[in-house]
């Protein structure tokens, strides 16, 4: 049997990201509960408006249409030709409907939580794999565009009574992210200006992102943590921890999304090694402290229904032999975990552990 050392994740972390925050203001008192779902929702309205060769593009159904070839809205969505062959659809490799190659999140989200006017607050976008990179340019312009032209009335909760401002929310600039302290912020002017023009290499992969984690949540490998605590900044939602969380659906979870972006959006399917070691180790973890359950919600006009974004939220501590997973953790805390994390859900980061010389 191997030891829990000779498992091999590397070729999980072969996967490029780019991370890059839209700073913003606004006018009015704003409530956060489904401020992500509403600049997703407008952002895939946005791109698609962009792209789509159809008026109006609003009716237009992309699934099977003869442009797809040459549409750049269904190329930039699209996995790699070898992910969805219909061998590998069928063998369940690949989910039919795959993830969108992004994630967008509010750093600083809570359930209760207000921006007030002249408060700067921030949504990330994370563009997953190669190709999404490379529409950089078009998903930060239409990100701010989406944040600027977000509709808000006084009859929706997230305005005070008696404001009757519609688009109160204002870009400020783009913060790209970087595993290093050389990256500037970027001046946003409008949606047609060159302003936009990023360093050329925002791009890094997620092993480069692991290298510059700090030492207090890389720890040497002679300290065995035996208690770790994890944030959930966004409700957590996953059918595999749908009765509550426990550190094997965790970890699983992380495994099965890390899987399904390499599988999706990198060119070779390699998707590492884990010993049954390694999954017995995953079972000792217990969980001794449990977040709560959050219930926001997001109506979506597109799909013409109520989104539930119900999940869990807060802080989460686990105790056991947690040292050998905590790569895996923070490369899920770079692309996320669990289910719409468009929306904004699924986001956490390695708050705090705790060690001893040895743990049984």
């Amino acid at each position: 049997m191997q030891p829990y050392h000779q498992n091999d994740i590397t070729p999980l972390l072969k996967l490029k990201i780019a991370r890059v925050q839209l700073q913003f203001h606004s006018n009015t008192p704003v409530e956060m509960f489904d401020l992500p779902a509403l600049v997703r929702s407008r952002l895939g309205n946005l791109l698609k408006k962009r792209f789509c060769p159809f008026t109006p593009y609003q009716e237009h159904v992309c699934l099977n249409c003869k442009m797809a070839c040459n549409c750049l809205y269904a190329i930039l969505f699209s996995p790699t030709a070898t992910c969805m062959e219909e061998e590998n659809i069928k063998k369940a490799s690949c989910h039919f409907t795959p993830p969108r190659p992004f994630t967008i999140h509010m750093p600083n989200w809570h359930p209760h939580g207000i921006i007030h006017p002249g408060e700067t607050a921030a949504v990330e976008l994370t563009l997953l794999g190669e190709r999404a990179i490379e529409f950089r340019q078009v998903m930060l312009e239409e990100l701010a565009h989406a944040v600027s032209t977000i509709t808000l009335a006084s009859k929706n909760k997230q305005i005070t009574p008696g404001n009757g401002s519609k688009h109160p929310l204002i870009p400020l600039g783009y913060i790209p992210l970087a595993p290093q302290k050389t990256v500037e912020t970027t001046e946003v002017k409008t949606k047609d200006s060159s302003c936009f023009g990023l360093q050329k290499e925002i791009g890094f992969i997620l092993h480069q992102w692991l290298d510059f984690f700090p030492e207090s949540i890389c720890p040497s490998k002679n300290i065995l943590p035996c208690q770790l605590t994890i944030e959930l900044h966004t409700p957590l939602q996953s059918g595999r921890m749908k009765r509550g969380i426990t550190f094997k659906g965790f970890i699983s979870a992380v495994i099965g999304r890390l899987r399904d972006l390499k599988r999706i959006y990198h060119p070779d399917d390699d998707m590492g090694s884990f010993s049954p070691r390694f999954y017995e180790l995953m079972s000792q973890v217990k969980t001794i402290r449990m977040p709560r359950q959050v219930y926001p919600s997001h109506y979506s006009r597109s799909k013409k229904k109520k989104i539930h974004l119900k999940g869990f939220h807060g802080k989460i501590t686990f105790e056991g032999p947690v040292m050998p997973f905590i790569p895996l953790l923070e490369a899920g805390s770079l692309v996320g975990v669990g289910n719409k994390l468009t929306y904004g859900l699924g986001k956490y980061t390695i708050n705090s552990y705790s060690t001893k010389t040895s743990c049984n």
